[in-house]
């Protein structure tokens, strides 16, 4: 009998999206996806640490799988995941946290850990990441739009927000990589593709000179536009922001 897996998002258009392709992830492992609400083999919580709200929604929800299946793998992953991996450690029932990065790596942490005792806290430090991790473009999305996320983090560290430290520094995704995942969306009968992120705006400063990036986003867009294959693409209004300018800049 095939194993099962239940997911369970909190937060943001990203976070979505990255369930989604976790989800991906598990039925190429050979698992069927579950309603979280039956019983599961794994259960994957994609927390939120956008506010105190999020933090305690999260701890629920995993209060929450570890009664529906005490025997169960319960994996927590996500921003809580990445800034408080201890409080999460403490939740009885929880075996492994994953933070925001190495979600392409989910399964194998899973099955890495079947026979562990005791909770595995598999967060690393995010604020070394400096390349885009990429994860399969989700195959269930909407009937018409498709979302194809092209970049990560933040650099902005404003005062009042947390982002940085949850998803770490700007990265951004190659140009023919979007370009490939946007023509294969719109083959699988996507009529529009909607570029999401979590600070979209400022991503051209991770190279040492913006023009080149932005070049080449521009020259892959129009290789995109002109191509029979081509359908509507959008940015996501809530990612694209300016870049923000602080001290000395």
């Amino acid at each position: 009998m095939s194993k099962t897996a239940a997911i369970y998002t909190l937060g943001c258009k990203v976070n979505q999206y990255e369930s989604s392709a976790i989800g991906d992830l598990f039925r190429q492992a050979g698992y069927v996806i579950v309603d979280f609400e039956q019983p599961a083999d794994v259960y994957v919580i994609n927390t939120c640490t956008v506010t105190h709200l999020g933090d305690r929604k999260s701890r629920q929800i995993i209060r929450r799988a570890a009664k529906q299946n005490p025997a169960a793998v319960i994996v927590v992953t996500g921003c809580y995941a990445q800034t408080s991996p201890g409080e999460v450690l403490e939740i009885p029932g929880v075996d492994l946290v994953v933070g925001t990065r190495d979600k392409s790596r989910i399964v194998k942490l899973v099955e890495a850990h079947s026979g562990e005792r005791g909770p595995v806290n598999a967060v690393v430090d995010v604020m070394a990441s400096d390349c885009f991790e990429e994860l399969p473009v989700p195959a269930e999305q909407g009937k018409t739009r498709a979302f194809l996320k092209i970049q990560e983090g933040c650099n902005s560290f404003c005062a009042y927000c947390i982002i940085p430290y949850a998803r770490g520094p700007v990265r951004s995704r190659l140009p023919e990589n979007v370009l490939r995942s946007a023509t294969e969306l719109v083959n699988q009968g996507f009529q529009e593709v909607v570029l999401t992120g979590i600070h979209i705006g400022p991503m051209a400063r991770i190279f040492t000179v913006r023009t080149l990036i932005w070049a080449g986003w521009w020259n892959a867009w129009r290789k995109y536009r002109d191509s029979p294959d081509c359908g509507w693409v959008r940015w996501n209004p809530m990612t694209l922001m300016m870049p923000h300018r602080g001290r000395g800049q």
